[in-house]
């Protein structure tokens, strides 16, 4: 993968629940974007490395080669992006789509861009290009959901989740990002309890916080059920 200093420092950090603060990335393939939705405060939780994983992102496994051209105008929208200048990054990311309309990352990074200019409906379809480009870009089912969850639309944004699980079924971040989603927003703790779980699993070391988090959900469930709730 191709990175800048500051973008691979920031690709290893959790975002927090507003998305804010994210910057694009730049891989051997296509452009993608890694998001993890967070509770307010940082995260501590690392990106797993991707060989220890039960099994092969199948993004990364079945990654496009960048034409030169589009690498160039990559580099300037990853520079624009990098120092948050969203309108200076649509213009060449506007460009590889009508260029390369089958790299799904720069529909993705639009998104991304639109969505720091305060265009959730145009950040919207431009994700959903980039899963219409490629089905396998788990960034860009996970970024939709999260402009799906902050509109109000928790159904949505869950399926997407599911749906991204459905491509690659050990994607640590969908498991944390539904997890979140399911009970902070949906007050579902089983299946909150569920997806923290499989997080948790597929990360090199134990994240402490989760294993907290798991515990706490753990003991809600109990609680419900022992005054005959369902959790």
């Amino acid at each position: 993968m191709i990175f800048t200093k500051k973008i691979l420092a920031l690709f290893a950090a959790a975002l927090l629940l507003t998305g804010c603060g994210s910057l694009p990335l730049l891989s051997g393939g296509d452009q993608a974007e890694t998001v993890v939705e967070n509770e307010p405060e940082e995260s501590k939780q690392a990106v797993a490395d991707e060989q220890s994983q039960a099994s092969i992102n199948p993004y990364l496994e079945n990654r496009k080669s960048i034409p030169a051209a589009a690498q160039k105008r990559f580099a300037q929208a990853l520079a624009a992006m990098d120092n948050g200048q969203w309108q200076q990054a649509e213009e060449p990311l506007l460009q590889i789509t009508i260029d390369y309309p089958k790299l799904s990352g720069a529909y993705l990074n639009l998104g991304i861009c639109y969505r720091h200019m305060g265009k959730p409906k145009l950040a919207e379809d431009y994700f959903m290009e980039s899963i219409r480009a490629n089905a396998n870009n788990l960034d860009a089912y996970n970024w939709l959901a999260l402009t799906k969850r902050e509109g109000g639309d928790f159904k949505a944004a869950e399926n997407l989740y599911q749906q991204a699980l459905a491509v690659w079924p050990d994607h640590p971040e969908s498991h944390y990002n539904l997890a979140v989603l399911s009970e902070l927003y949906m007050g579902n703790l089983e299946q909150a309890r569920h997806h923290f779980s499989q997080h948790q699993k597929l990360l090199t070391e134990p994240d402490k916080r989760i294993a907290a988090w798991i515990k706490d959900l753990q003991r809600r469930i109990n609680a419900l059920a022992d005054n005959g709730a369902t959790p």
